[in-house]
């Protein structure tokens, strides 16, 4: 079974956790485990890695995609 790497600003509630569990495990069509750690250079939303995928729902990632639209 694989480990997915959850990256917050903050620590995530219960309730915080078992959404992004949900929606990753039917994402992945399989079980997978989760290590949750806080990253102090995030300034809000989280990042989820799945090995050498990023799955980037950071504020600065939506500001960076937000930059490229408007290009």
């Amino acid at each position: 079974m694989k480990t997915l790497r959850v990256l917050s600003s903050k620590p995530l509630s219960d309730e915080s956790r078992q959404k992004i569990e949900n929606l990753f495990k039917k994402k992945l069509g399989e079980e997978a485990g989760f290590a949750y750690e806080v990253d102090s250079s995030l300034l809000g939303g989280i990042k989820v890695i799945d090995g050498s995928v990023v799955y980037d729902g950071s504020l600065a990632g939506k500001l960076e995609q937000l930059k490229q639209s408007l290009k």
